[in-house]
This record gives C-alpha cells, sequence and structure tokens, in this order.
C-alpha cells in the first residue's frame, strides 16, 4: 500500500487497521460490473455488425441506372452505409474501454 495522508485515509476508510500490511481487494461488484459492460458491448457489436452485413444490400431506389446501361449506387446508400460503419466503429471502442475497465477491476 502506498504511504501519506491520502493512502492512510483510504485505508481506514476500507476498514483496514493502521499499520497493517495488507492491501484492500477490489470489490466483486465493480468486476461483476465490469463483466456485464463487456457482455453488453460484445452484444451490442454482433448487432452493429449484423446490421452493417443486412445494411450493405442496396434499398429500393438506391440503385440508379446509367445512360450507357448499368448501375451505380446512390449517395443515399453511402450515406446510410457509412453510418452503419460508424456504429460497427462506435461499438468496436465502446468494448475496447470495456475490455479496460474489467482489466483494471481484476
Amino acid at each position: 500500500m502506498t504511504s501519506g495522508p491520502g493512502a492512510a485515509a483510504a485505508a481506514a476508510a476500507a476498514g483496514i487497521p493502521p499499520g497493517s500490511t495488507v492491501t484492500p481487494l477490489k470489490g466483486p461488484a465493480n468486476l461483476d460490473d465490469a463483466n456485464a459492460e463487456v457482455g453488453a458491448a460484445e452484444r451490442d457489436l454482433a448487432v452493429m455488425r449484423r446490421k452493417l452485413e443486412l445494411g450493405r444490400e442496396p434499398l429500393p431506389g438506391e440503385r440508379l441506372g446509367l445512360k450507357g446501361g448499368g448501375t451505380r449506387l446512390s449517395p443515399e446508400y453511402e450515406a446510410r452505409v457509412g453510418e452503419l460503419e460508424r456504429e460497427v466503429t462506435a461499438a468496436e471502442a465502446r468494448l475496447k474501454r470495456a475490455y479496460e475497465a474489467r482489466n483494471a477491476a481484476r
């Protein structure tokens, strides 16, 4: 345990007798909360990836015909898929933060 008045106050608040060399354990509630957040973040990422996978299929009106034949995708399609990709990136970042919080709680 670190020394100093702040450390002594923290030890006293945790119920550790003065002069004890025992370090307090991290509370199981923090680890339980961190594990719950990891699980939620993993589920959220799976949902966002599935939405992106399904969203890559153009919706009616998003495929435009070209004068010389062929088709191209509309700007609305690009914007919609771009938003889905940003949601996947945000879900990946949330999962990374959840892993880091869980590792810190251990």
